[in-house]
């Protein structure tokens, strides 16, 4: 039989997190009630609330994982019940006091399935609360408030909450009591009625397997689409948490931790190999750099070798050569005095003819001189005849003409003489000087005018140009205030560009629907999310929180489709398969046909009810945008339903309340949500919720900016249009100045005219008295000139002149010619005798030939042998000081090698040389190579052998990482695809009961943390399985499909108990009643633990199983002292048949 759990609703005040009905409840299993005694005092507080943690199993050493081969926790160990039939962890019993809207309460749940009924608003999905909260779970776990005071019921201080679980075998039930406060959020725990630490309460929940944070096992109503919306990889890890081998887990984490360990090394290892491979290829390459490194040292020890030993060698040599030439030498030097002696008297007689020879040649040269200047005087006196005869002819010839030439003078002179005399009758009285001083006086005047007008037309244009510069200034800004404007109030792309930060498969797949939209491959309308599409209206700026806070983030970035054509376009091609190399997430919805404009969505308040609540428009008047996506808004997030508030009256809470017609309202203190009882007294249960900053529609344009860029821009207008004047006044006035310039210069020219004009007549006498004065000179030079006579008696006396000289040179001239012929006989006398002289002494020599000739070769002989060896001697000085140099200079080593050759050989310096030049031939072909190559390659050497340890290190890892991922996988791999497929069968089965298709696969990946479990469905004929996620599946069919994988976990689930609150929502009543009997069928076997259903409402006719506990929540204005749901029963059934009989 069922146990009601009794609630009786009383009134309450209206504080923050108010509850209409506070509530006394008692709890009947089989007919009585267990009564606890417990203690009250107050435990020392935790600062900070607990949060039970399931830590991950250890990575087990090799040692234990050997041991682990041997056993087989595949098939889960029987589950041990207790005489009652509850396992180890169950809830026993729940009590509570003052929790949220109970006054008091107690029941004591089955240890199958049990049934939580009631209508909405009575506290069904307060007792999945104080399972989570009792247990020290985070308030996070429940998807409501995170702050623990707001469960605490209003006008009470604190309230405890108390959970008592089944205790292993053989020990004790452990009873953990919980205290809230609502002052503050710090909390306290009682284990088994004495004080613990959230610590403790932990490790009490690991102890005995309870996984209320994991949604596999736990999933209360407010987190019940959180389910859809786990990542494949977070299923993965849930799900191993709550079934199949408790090892799972473990594996799984150590795979993902090897798994980075063995990217480490493989990143390490390849880096150090590269790294290796650098070196060892330098390091070959550099070792022929020092093979021929070591070689040319070789060839450069030769060598230095070899230039020791040659000096020394050409030491020797020319020492001999020196030795030899000197012996030579003196040899020479005897033969050479012989003959010296025996040629003496020939040398005597031979000197004597020499002298009279060169005496005779000294006369011939006398007698040369003599009449060779004999005869330059004789040419000198014919040269001057020659002249004189000519001089003469021209003196008659200037005679001839002197008579012509005088009465040609006398014609000039007449004619000059007339000239003067008619220009001086022409010329006349000099006219007077023009008076300047009025004409100077005007011109200075109109010259210091047209300067102070210059001087003003300068300044007029500097002030035009600085006009015009301005003017450019003020252009400038002004189209920089505009391009910045135009910036700021481009609102869309401001939108997009910040949505890209948070939402970067929302903005991809903008961009690709943009694109489809230009090419036409939509049917019907698709619409931007709300986000990017939507914004506040003008007077609405300051409520953008207000505005914001009815739009979950879902909405603000789901895709609105009007044909379904398209929402099944647009999520085939880049929602179910990667798109541009990686999967998008992105949300979609079609709009019912119909419901297409806000006009579609009719207001539900009137009026005069808002005004008589206080509010000021509902949350959909705030916004603006394509009306497609505003009736997107007010089909899901009920915008044109939800009233708001701006704060500037008071709101009638009470009055809202009451209505019943309010579900939810916003207001400047947060957002407000009205939860009703639809039975009894129709109490409700009003949330209040801190109201959050606006994030979203308060990302556009930056208003106060542009209102001060137009302020800017204003502003320069006028004073532009100001300046733009003064530069036309400036311009008009500067056109004034310069017209007056030129009526001053053309005054001034006509002033210079007038001038020229007046100085003309003075300037024309001067210039005819000017040509007179010439004309006077002209003819008084002409009658200084001498007359014709005297010039004839000049040239008379110049003919007598030369014929006294032309007899003078003629007598010179014969006796210099007898001096001619003297000087040759005597020269021919003494050219003679010399003739004869010469004669003797080429018979002297002719006769002493032989003797000299021999004697001249031994002298040359004997001084070719004296250059030869003074040279040699240098030489070999130069050579012996050559080899004593290099010798000091070469090193120790170098002078031990000579030395030991020299003594083993003489040394040849032609072989010697020879040698150096095959040594230095080799060296000037070889590459030169630095000693720095050395140094680095015996620091590279080292480096190697670093780089070989750090590569056999990294392998090593690598090879245990490898080993560990293989031994681990070997492990893991066919435990999780066995615990897969046991859950895929029975998911699949329970889907085929429904007319569906439904499979459960493992997604697999290089990298263990992105392995995940793919739920993929299918609701439809011949549609393909599709993954479920948040947004392609209904509510209604996430629902299903998360009940139907919470079923198919039952029977191999690790946790004692499991939870699902109110799961059945959206289901039509063929899918709901068929769930409904599978999860009796499924809850109520003996390999499956504890099980809680809530909902408010049940179908007729469902499937009972005796295991099965029903727990029915009543509530209304007056309940009895004790009451009994099967007497209740048997009533009504009296009454049925009494009123058919």
């Amino acid at each position: 039989m069922s146990s009601p759990v009794r609630v009786k609703a009383e009134p309450n005040g209206k504080a923050n997190g108010r509850a209409k009905n506070g509530a006394r409840a008692a709890a009947d299993d089989e007919g009585s009630a267990r009564k606890r005694a417990r203690k009250d005092a107050p435990p020392a507080q935790e600062d900070d609330e607990a949060t039970p943690e399931v830590e991950d199993e250890a990575q087990q050493n090799e040692q234990e994982d050997d041991e682990d081969e041997d056993e087989d926790p595949d098939e889960r160990p029987a589950l041990i019940r207790d005489a009652k039939g509850y396992v180890a962890g169950s809830i026993v019993r729940v009590a509570a006091e003052n929790f949220v809207t109970y006054d008091k309460v107690e029941f004591t749940p089955g240890p199958y399935l049990n049934m939580v009924l009631g209508p909405n608003g009575t506290g069904k999905s307060t007792i999945a609360c104080a399972i989570a909260l009792g247990l020290g779970f985070p308030p996070k776990v429940l998807g409501r408030s995170v702050k623990l005071s707001d469960y605490v019921k209003t006008g009470t201080q604190e309230c405890w909450i108390e959970i008592e679980l089944k205790g292993l075998p053989g020990k004790p039930n452990a009873i953990i009591r919980r205290f809230l406060n609502k002052d503050n959020d710090q909390t306290r725990f009682h284990l088994n009625g004495a004080s613990a630490s959230a610590k403790e309460i932990s490790t009490k929940m690991e102890e005995l397997h309870v996984q209320v944070g994991n949604l596999c096992t736990f999933l209360p109503q407010d987190r019940v689409s959180s389910f859809s919306a786990l990542s494949a990889a977070e299923l993965l890890k849930e799900t191993q948490k709550a079934a199949g081998d408790t090892r799972l887990s473990g594996w799984h984490q150590t795979l993902i931790s090897e798994r980075e360990s063995q990217a480490q090394h493989e990143a390490s290892l390849a880096e150090n190999q590269e790294q290796l491979k650098r070196r060892e290829d330098k390091h070959v390459e550099q070792e022929r750099e020092v093979k021929l490194y070591d070689q040319r040292k070789k060839y450069e020890f030769e060598l230095a070798i070899l230039s020791l030993l040659i000096p020394v060698a050409e030491y020797n040599a020319a020492s001999q050569q020196f030795l030899d030439s000197k012996a030579h030498k003196e040899e020479i030097g005897e033969q050479l005095a012989a003959l010296i002696e025996a040629n003496k008297p020939f040398e005597e007689s031979r000197t004597a003819l020499d002298r009279r020879v060169n005496d005779l040649e000294q006369g011939k040269k006398i007698f040369t001189s003599r009449a060779i200047k004999a005869t330059k005087e004789v040419k000198e006196r014919t040269t001057g005849l020659a002249k004189c005869e000519a001089d003469v002819a021209k003196t008659r010839d200037e005679l001839a003409s002197l008579k012509k030439a005088d009465k040609d003078r006398r014609v000039y002179i007449s004619t000059l003489t007339t000239s003067v005399e008619k220009m001086e009758n022409a010329l006349g009285e000099e006219p007077e000087a023009p008076d300047y001083t009025e004409m100077n006086a005007q011109g200075a005047v109109l010259l210091a005018e047209r300067q102070k007008v210059v001087t003003e037309t300068s300044e007029l244009e500097n002030e035009s140009e600085k006009h015009r510069r301005d003017i450019s200034a003020i252009e400038a800004d002004m189209k920089r205030i505009s391009v910045e404007g135009k910036a700021l109030t481009d609102v869309n792309n401001q939108k997009f560009n910040e949505a890209k930060k948070w939402e970067k498969d929302m903005c991809e797949a903008v961009l690709w629907m943009r694109e489809q939209k230009r090419q036409g491959n939509f049917k019907g309308n698709v619409y931007e999310p709300a986000r990017l599409s939507i914004s506040l209206k003008d007077n609405a700026k300051q409520y953008a929180a207000l505005a914001e806070g009815p739009i979950s983030i879902a909405h603000f970035k789901t895709f609105v489709f009007e044909e379904q054509a398209d929402y099944d376009f647009m999520m085939r091609t880049i929602n179910d398969k990667p798109y541009n190399g990686r999967q998008l997430r992105i949300n979609g919805a079609q709009l019912k046909q119909g419901r297409f404009a806000r006009r579609d969505f009719p207001d539900v308040y009137s009026a005069d009810q808002m005004q008589r609540w206080g509010f000021d428009c509902l949350a959909i008047d705030l916004i603006e945008g394509p009306e497609a996506v505003l009736a997107y808004l007010c089909e899901n997030a009920f915008l044109h339903k939800t009233p708001i508030s701006f704060g500037h009256k008071p709101l009638a809470h009470k009055d809202i309340e009451n209505s019943g017609l309010v579900a939810r309202y916003y207001a400047p203190d947060g957002s407000h949500s009205i939860n009703r009882s639809k039975y009894g007294a129709r109490g409700s249960l009003v949330e209040s919720r801190q109201l959050n900053p606006a994030k979203i529609l308060a990302a556009g344009a930056d208003t106060a900016r542009i209102e001060e860029l137009k302020g800017m821009l204003n502003a320069l207008v006028p004073k532009k249009a100001e300046l733009a004047t003064q530069h036309d006044e400036t311009v008009r006035l500067h056109t004034i100045a310069r017209d007056k310039v030129r009526a001053i210069d053309a005054e001034r020219n006509a002033l210079k005219e007038k001038r020229e004009r007046m100085k003309d007549p003075l300037i024309k006498w001067q210039a005819a008295r000017t040509k007179l004065q010439s004309k006077r000179t002209t003819l008084q030079k002409e009658m200084a000139k001498p007359t014709g006579e005297k010039r004839s008696k000049e040239l008379k006396e110049s003919m007598r002149k030369l014929t006294d000289r032309r007899v003078r040179l003629s007598l010179e001239h014969k006796d210099h010619l007898m001096a001619v012929a003297k000087a040759q006989i005597g020269s021919i006398d003494i050219h003679l005798r010399h003739i004869q002289a010469q004669s003797d002494l080429r018979a002297m020599r002719n006769s002493a030939d032989e003797k000299d000739q021999e004697l001249a070769e031994k002298r040359a002989e004997w001084e070719a042998i004296d250059v030869e060896t003074t040279r040699l001697r240098k030489i070999a000085k130069e050579t012996r000081d050559h080899s004593l140099e290099c010798l000091n200079a070469a090193d120790e080593a170098q002078n031990a090698e000579a030395k030991r050759r020299r003594e083993e050989a003489d040394p040849d310096l032609e072989e010697l040389n020879k040698k150096k030049l095959e040594v230095e031939s080799e060296l000037n072909v070889m590459q030169t190579v630095s000693p720095a190559v050395l140094a680095r390659y015996e620091a590279r050497k080292l480096e190697i052998v670093d780089f070989k340890e750090k590569v056999a290190n990294d392998q090593e890892k690598l090879d245990r990482s490898t080993t560990i991922l293989k031994k681990v996988e070997k492990k893991w791999l066919p435990k999780l695809e066995r615990l897969v497929s046991d859950v895929s069968s029975k998911f699949s089965a329970a889907f085929k009961s429904l007319g569906c298709l439904g499979e459960i696969r493992i997604a697999k990946d290089t990298d263990y943390n992105k392995w995940g479990i793919e739920i993929l469905v299918s609701f439809r004929d011949k549609e393909a399985l599709q993954v479920l996620t948040s947004h392609r599946q209904s509510g209604g069919e996430r629902a299903l499909t998360t009940v139907m994988y919470l079923m198919s976990l039952a029977s191999l689930a690790k946790a004692p108990f499991a939870l699902v609150d109110e799961i059945n929502q959206g289901m039509d009543q063929r899918v709901e009643r068929n769930v409904h009997n599978a999860l009796v069928e499924t809850t109520c076997q003996g390999d499956v633990g504890q099980y809680f259903l809530i909902t408010p409402k049940l179908l007729p006719n469902l499937n009972y199983h005796a295991k099965m506990k029903v727990l029915v929540i009543q509530n209304g204005e007056w309940l009895p002292e004790s009451l009994s749901l099967e007497d209740v029963v048997a009533k009504r059934l009296r009454a049925k048949r009494a009123a058919r009989a």
